[in-house]
């Protein structure tokens, strides 16, 4: 678990071995959290990214996000 809240944990960065940011979650001033990411399949293929405006996705249909299966 990461604590998101104290001043010195506003923001926390996930980056890959390059160096490329793949998920972002902030603490805002009023509070919320934000969070940026880019999801990618296992041969590196750009699926969708999560963005402050949503979800956009870059192969139709391949992200489900949920809680599993439904029953």
């Amino acid at each position: 678990m990461i604590e998101i809240g104290r001043e010195q944990y506003r923001r926390v960065e996930v980056t890959d071995d390059r160096g490329e940011v793949l998920l972002t979650i902030e603490r805002l001033p009023n509070g919320n959290v934000m969070v940026e990411a880019r999801i990618y399949d296992r041969s590196g293929r750009l699926l969708a990214t999560i963005e402050p405006d949503g979800l956009h996705e870059q192969v139709p249909g391949c992200v489900n996000l949920g809680g599993g299966p439904p029953g």
